[in-house]
């Protein structure tokens, strides 16, 4: 989840005059307070305590390093004593990116959620692209259900969360936490994302911190003989070249702008899109080692080992499971899908980039670690705030739980039966069909494992590029920074320099287009929501 889809962004950017009345009278004042930084700065976030009831067969860190488990730990302790709710509905309404499951009143899996949780949970699912527009109509209707899925760029989502939201604060910040353990649990980092105006209004549902991780068609790459770990610039290019074959229908690369970002601007070193020197804010676009990167993209584009479709509509994942992209960087744990599937003839390598002149694995980018926010809607009472986050705590347990095994395999005998070979437990038809795609882990989920039953080597590989790239990754320095031209006009501001920037790739404009193009941002909106970085960031340093 290390993005969202720039197009849906601008579109979402014009429901903003949809929202609730009790925004209708908001001025910019509120989102532009200089003391912003300073109050988010104050916040204690959550005491991290790390459940320790299920120990990792490989242990990650607190840098981000996710925990490897190499079979499902049995039996799965119960870690909740009793049902968090007291009966009655939980209302929510989540974005769905898959079909949805099958409803309620037919499904054992849902029913048997609800059992445990000790409320119906209600749930309303809109699929991602018309996701922001329901929300902004429930807004405007004031019809929010109690607990809501939030995009972080929904637009004026702090002035949003204000009027509309549950501040969860007392409920939360520092020794408080301790009452919700498995949401204390959580990275620390991602707490981070859940604080606006100074307050905590939103828990955050789990993604892996570090960003896409590059994986390979080794056995291709194994059967031309070429070196799969390359450690320099030119090592790369020679792998690059010598695994196209045009001829063959098969390239390197299949998405240019994963070519540029996570290849490129890692071996040159480039900021994770904004860098920051004291206290002087910098869009990647505008530094000496962006630009090297993008003129070794293009230097790829010109050699042919990007895929011809790589700037229409093609699917890069599909090419990379068909075998005719050999590269490509998968974010979260997507990769474990297509393991699952046992492709025939497929060697699923990992590759951490090197840097340029060689010398050590590049810096690769830190996201935020969320899979989106989850808010609670203003509530009539402290008892009822307190009950939902328990729902939530229950819905955030780990992985080798017993509550985490029913939420992602459901009940034994009925929708899943144990493989003795692999200690796995192994889903049916029926838990494809009534919990499709765990959909309900954007209202709350514990941290991210990697976990391969059948694929043990390739879980030790991916554990071991993600624990020696996420030490070195870079973060972005504007997370947990607000600014608010960046809410109205940064993506509309970043969609015309990167539809420049793809044009000068393709050989259709020049750098000098590109330059012209940073200025054009600059003098548009860029410097200003500069300004408003280096402000928040001045503020929440103190000074």
């Amino acid at each position: 989840m290390e993005k969202f889809d720039r197009r849906r962004l601008l579109a979402g950017a014009g429901l903003a005059a949809l929202a609730a009345p009790g925004l209708a009278g908001c001025t910019d004042s509120g989102s532009t307070d200089t003391s912003a930084g300073r109050d988010n700065a104050s916040v204690k976030l959550p005491t991290y305590r790390k459940y320790d009831g299920v120990k990792p067969d490989l242990p990650g860190s607190a840098e981000g390093v996710p925990d490897g488990f190499l079979s499902y730990p049995r039996p799965a302790p119960k870690a909740v004593p009793e049902q968090p709710a007291a009966g009655g509905a939980v209302t929510a309404m989540i974005s769905i990116s898959v079909q949805g499951p099958t409803p309620m009143a037919a499904n054992r899996w849902w029913q048997g959620l609800n059992d445990r949780l000790g409320c119906e949970l209600q749930v309303d699912m809109t699929p991602s692209a018309d996701y922001d527009a329901r929300l902004s109509t429930a807004l405007a209707g004031d019809e929010l259900p109690d607990l809501v899925r939030l995009n972080p760029s929904y637009p004026r989502l702090p002035d949003v969360l204000e009027a509309k939201f549950t501040d969860l604060t007392d409920h939360l910040s520092g020794d408080a936490a301790a009452d919700y353990p498995f949401l204390a649990a959580l990275p620390p980092a991602t707490w981070q994302n859940t604080v606006f105006k100074g307050r905590i209004f939103t828990i955050p549902p789990q993604n892996i911190v570090g960003t896409p991780t590059w994986i390979t068609r080794n056995e291709v790459i194994k059967k031309l003989g070429l070196d799969p770990q390359p450690k320099d610039l030119a090592a790369v290019e020679e792998l690059a070249r010598g695994v196209t074959d045009a001829a063959a229908n098969r390239y390197a690369f299949g998405n240019a702008e994963q070519v540029l970002h996570h290849l490129g601007c890692a071996m040159f070193e480039a900021p994770n899109n904004w860098s920051e020197q004291d206290g002087a804010f910098r869009l990647m676009h505008e530094t000496d080692e962006y630009r090297a990167a993008l003129d070794w993209t293009i230097k790829q584009w010109q050699a042919g080992v990007i895929h011809p479709d790589a700037f229409g509509k093609i699917n890069a994942p599909q090419l990379y499971q068909s075998g005719n992209v050999v590269f490509f960087a998968w974010g979260g744990v997507g990769y474990s899908g297509v393991l699952r599937q046992n492709l025939p003839g497929m060697d699923m390598g990992f590759l951490a980039a090197p840097l340029a002149e060689g010398g050590g694995v590049a810096p690769k980018r830190l996201g935020p670690g969320i899979s989106g926010l989850c808010g609670i809607s203003k509530q009539d009472s402290e008892d009822r705030v307190r009950e939902l986050l328990r729902v939530l705590d229950w819905m955030a347990t780990p992985f080798g739980t017993a509550e985490y095994l029913y939420r992602q395999y459901g009940e034994e005998g009925t929708h899943f039966s144990w493989d003795e070979k692999l200690g796995a437990p192994i889903g049916n038809q029926l838990i494809a069909a009534e919990q499709p795609g765990g959909e309900f882990a954007y209202l709350s989920s514990g941290p991210y494992v990697l976990y391969n039953p059948g694929h043990i080597d390739k879980t030790k590989a991916m554990y071991a590029v993600q624990k020696e790239t996420i030490p070195v990754a870079y973060k972005d320095p504007t997370l947990g920074l607000y600014s608010p031209t960046n809410d109205r006009e940064g993506a509309r501001l970043l969609l015309a320099l990167t539809d420049v920037r793809d044009n000068v790739i393709m050989g259709r404009a020049t750098m000098a287009d590109f330059d012209a193009a940073v200025a054009d941002w600059r003098s548009r909106g860029g410097d200003k929501i500069r300004g408003e970085y280096e402000v928040a960031h001045r503020e929440r340093a103190g000074g």
